[in-house]
């Protein structure tokens, strides 16, 4: 059975450390700035390559299978992973029996790793208008990953949030690859607006590590 993230997400903040939204934008370069010792990280796809995170979260098929984390972080993805950057009717499931295309077999060969080593996590997207797996959380998905990333957290409960890589604008922090820059069609600084109805509707905030930088 694909465990449900939400419970994972409290367990972890049983350690009393904040947590740290690691995205993707250009003060992700400032990374050696920050102790991460100090965080519960919430790595966004691939920027746990590159820092020793709790939890990486990915959305979409592709980035799931590009991350190489650093150490072993649980994977948090959804019951329905986005392919082509949209919901669609391929479940963690399928990828795991590797009844997909052949492009999905090596992916559904790391998911089916993740699994056995009790690593894998997940929920149902509200991107997705299929039928919801039942024993996972319903979670409320806009915009971005890192908005995605907000709402999980928000959802267990979890109301002060740090982030480091949320940016604005329509960059990327130079260690990542740019052929995935802004393939939804969207611009980073699109997220900020239901950051501010997340953090609204839910009591909750997210503050920038670099106010110089971050989520301006």
């Amino acid at each position: 059975m694909i465990r449900n993230c939400l419970p994972l997400l409290r367990k972890i903040s049983t350690n009393r450390l904040p947590w740290l939204i690691l995205g993707k934008g250009p003060s992700f370069a400032r990374r050696g700035e920050i102790d991460f010792r100090q965080y519960n990280v919430f790595a966004i796809s691939d920027t746990a390559n590159f820092v020793d995170a709790a939890v990486v979260h990915c959305m979409d098929a592709e980035a799931m299978a590009r991350i190489e984390p650093v150490g072993s972080p649980r994977v948090v993805v959804p019951w329905r992973p986005h392919i082509g950057y949209k919901s669609t009717e391929v479940t963690l499931m399928n990828l795991i029996a590797s009844d997909t295309d052949d492009w999905f077999k090596p992916l559904g060969v790391k998911v089916l790793n993740w699994f056995n080593t009790d690593r894998l996590y997940s929920f149902n997207s509200s991107t997705s208008r299929l039928p919801p797996n039942p024993d996972l959380s319903i979670v409320k998905v806009k915009v971005s990953t890192a908005v995605a990333a907000f709402s999980l957290l928000t959802s267990a409960g979890i109301a002060l949030v740090y982030c480091l890589g949320v940016d604005g604008g329509e960059l990327y922090s130079p260690e990542f690859d740019k052929a995935h820059l802004m393939a939804n069609g969207r611009s980073f600084g699109d997220q900020f607006q239901a950051i501010k109805n997340l953090e609204k509707n839910r009591q909750a905030r997210l503050i920038p590590l670099l106010r110089d930088k971050l989520c301006e």
